[in-house]
């Protein structure tokens, strides 16, 4: 008996390990098969996703470098122009044209002509006109050319070299790569294509490289060069640029930087013409699968927990008896299948289901976008807000709702954000569908939902939606669609952008200086007014405000324009002075800091001017700021008193020193209201010993009247006009 139960006991271990084993293999099975079909899933999903992310990234810069390009012809044109009248000029008066251009130009990059004979160029000289700008071919170099007539029988020409034009717009081009490139590993690089015809393979060279790589700089590209597989890489994109296509998409074995292993690389390369420059960005395989690895990672833990059930279960199963196993063996079998498919189909159902509402996901989106040829966005208004007021629970239940009665209406319903959906379409009105969507009425537990929306049929589709979804928020539009005008307009916005990161950079911001003056029309102090300056062009800020408050931008010109204006006090070429501070400026608290910083000499010389016409959200702020500032010895003046609601209480909590009345008041002053309104304000400033200060005061009559009100100090165009200190 004991010899038949040790026996019982060698089987029943046997089995034990044996069942095991065979569930430890169907977890490695699962893993492999799902693991399996996710790399064949790869290529269609991953790489297309990652190829795309690359080529809208260069198009990106692709637009900056062209924008880049034009301006510097543009602006080129116009500084030539300038300097050819003033040439002309010298020439007329004495004669002295050619000694004033060796003045301003090295001889070896310019040439300049005189031609007469009835307008005949030299006949070595060939004439390019394209529109706007005109170019010369001399002794076999090309010039950017502007000529002019001086008299009835001359004409006055000078040029400079094309390449030299190149080198100008070059360096800028590459500080846009500098700054694309600034904190990413896959770098965007960029070569020039030489020539279409080498001799010897040689047909270009490398220009740009981040700065690690900047070893490369100037290395030649020859198409000849191969890979580890031979494939002639650099023979595939030069062979399609030379037959005319922009773009090119394209694989091959090359040296991992971070592996140190050949590995498949893919890369794109876009060519910028005429000037024949090679945008090229890629990324390695490894990192392709890097992607679907962390995918397979996190549901193995899943399979992990099904199977070590499983082993507990089959213990017990195993305790019983050999009959039981055998008997049970087949349904753990079946178990684990039924698992596995299970787990097949979860993995799959959160890759492209949302998993509150049942719709499709973004990820589901990003694979269906290519057969759509229109796409709507739809954003619940301030759904932000509807969670705060009635709780997360009562907004699920409204992105539930919501997304039930999109997916009654239509088929390709997507949710894409935490309170944003998509609808795909297919050559359809979009007109009509955005119609079709607001004759739905979201109402849930007598909860209104309003929606904005942004469409778009011109790809890529999701990227344009999102910018006419924005422009709806922007403008509180019900909806946009997205059109060839928008483009331009984001296009301008850019080259504005450009504009005032130049102004930063090239130090074009000076203080203009407007003089205030007492009753008897003695100057008693200036006020400090900023202007922007490029290229001999003088803007006032009021053009691009809030474009700099938009872009972050703000901080930096309005810091700019206080240490330039506190040098002048410091430098004694300005006495006392008055500077306008924003709300922005005073919430800042850089800015509170940086302005504290100055010694007391300087403040004491300085009235701060606040806009009264500006929302002041937080007056504990302003009011303790100012108080420092009033400590240090500054003045505190309350600018364009009566544009705006006061907030009288708090303007006398702060205690200013000036109130400025609004220029539109002074302007209708003779309109008794306005007159009556501006005296109403004089007798307020008496009352609290403030001083009154009358804007815009632009001839005598009105200088008399307020005189005659008794305000106290007065600023116009009958005194000064703003200027430099100059």
């Amino acid at each position: 008996m004991k010899h038949l139960t040790r026996r019982l006991i060698v089987l029943v271990i046997v089995i034990f390990f044996v069942s095991i084993f065979l569930i430890i293999s169907s977890y490695f099975l699962i893993i492999n098969s799902f693991k399996s079909n996710l790399i064949n899933y790869e290529e269609k999903y991953f790489l297309n996703q990652k190829r795309e992310e690359v080529k809208d990234e260069l198009q990106t810069v692709k637009n900056a470098i062209y924008s880049i390009i034009n301006i510097s012809y543009d602006n080129l044109n116009l500084v030539f122009k300038d300097i050819l009248y003033r040439a002309i000029k010298e020439y007329k008066n004495s004669n002295k044209s050619e000694s004033f251009l060796k003045e301003h130009f090295d001889p070896s990059h310019f040439f300049f002509a005189i031609i007469s004979k009835n307008y005949n160029f030299p006949k070595n000289l060939k004439i390019i006109d394209e529109g706007k700008r005109k170019f010369g071919i001399l002794n076999g170099k090309k010039y950017f050319l502007v000529y002019e007539k001086i008299d009835k029988n001359k004409i006055f020409a000078i040029a400079i070299k094309n390449n030299e034009i190149e080198r100008l717009y070059l360096k800028e081009i590459k500080k846009i790569l500098d700054e694309f490139n600034k904190n990413r590993v896959e770098y965007i690089a960029m070569g020039k294509i030489t020539t279409f015809n080498p001799k010897d393979g040689n047909f270009g060279k490398i220009i740009y490289m981040p700065p690690s790589l900047r070893k490369y700089i100037g290395k030649v590209l020859n198409y000849n060069k191969k890979d580890i597989k031979g494939k002639e890489y650099r023979k595939v994109y030069f062979d399609a640029f030379k037959s005319g296509k922009d773009e090119v998409f394209e694989s091959y074995y090359f040296k991992n930087p971070k592996t140190l292993k050949y590995e498949k690389k893919y890369s794109y390369v876009s060519i910028i013409r005429p000037y024949n420059y090679t945008l090229v960005k890629g990324f390695y395989e490894s990192e392709i699968k890097s992607l679907y690895e962390k995918i397979i990672d996190k549901y193995k833990k899943e399979v992990r927990k099904v199977l070590g059930l499983l082993l507990i279960v089959s213990a017990l199963i195993l305790i019983f008896g050999i009959f039981l196993m055998f008997k049970l063996s087949n349904d753990i079998i079946k178990k684990i299948n039924i698992d596995y498919e299970s787990l097949k189909n979860e993995l799959f159902k959160r890759f492209y289901y949302d998993d509150l509402t049942g719709v499709f996901n973004r990820n589901k989106l990003l694979e269906d976008i290519d057969k759509f040829s229109s796409l709507i966005l739809v954003d619940i208004y301030d759904f932000s807000a509807l969670n705060e007021i009635y709780g997360f629970e009562v907004g699920d239940k409204i992105l539930k709702y919501f997304a039930n009665k999109l997916k009654n209406c239509f088929e390709n319903v997507y949710r894409i954000g935490s309170d944003e959906f998509a609808i795909g379409f297919s050559n359809v009105n979009l007109e009509d569908e955005i119609n079709k969507i607001f004759s739905c009425y979201f109402k849930i537990d007598d909860i209104k939902i309003d929606i904005e929306i942004g469409a778009s049929n011109i790809k890529p589709l999701l990227q344009t939606s999102e910018i006419a979804q924005k422009e709806a928020q922007k403008n509180n539009q019900k909806y946009v669609i997205y059109d060839k005008l928008m483009y331009k307009t984001q296009k301008e916005r850019l080259e504005k952008i450009a504009l005032l990161k130049e102004i930063y950079q090239n130090d074009g911001i000076i203080p203009y200086y407007q003089c205030i003056v007492d009753k008897n029309a003695n100057i008693v102090k200036y006020e400090a007014l900023m202007r922007l300056t490029n290229n001999d062009k003088i803007y006032t800020p009021f053009e691009f405000i809030d474009l700099l408050k938009e872009t972050n931008l703000y901080y930096l010109f309005s810091k700019r324009m206080i240490e330039k204006v506190f040098d002048d006090v410091r430098s004694n070429k300005i006495d006392k002075v008055s500077i306008n501070l924003s709300f922005e400026d005073i919430i800042n608290k850089n800015m509170r800091s940086f302005i504290l910083s100055y010694e007391e000499k300087i403040l004491k010389k300085v009235t701060f001017e606040i806009l009264e016409s500006e929302e002041i959200k937080d007056y504990t702020i302003v009011s303790k700021f100012l108080t420092q500032l009033k400590n240090k010895g500054s003045k505190i003046a309350i600018d364009d008193f009566g544009s705006g609601y006061s907030n009288l209480v708090e303007i006398l909590k702060i205690k200013p020193d000036f109130i400025k009345i609004d220029g539109s008041l002074i302007k209708n002053l003779n309109d008794e209201k306005y007159f009556k309104f501006v005296k109403l304000i004089e007798e307020f400033c008496e009352e609290f010993n403030i001083s009154s200060v009358a804007e815009f005061v632009e001839n005598e009559e009105i200088f008399y009247i307020l005189k005659k009100i008794n305000i106290d100090y007065f600023q116009g165009y009958y005194f000064c006009k703003p200027s430099p200190l100059s």
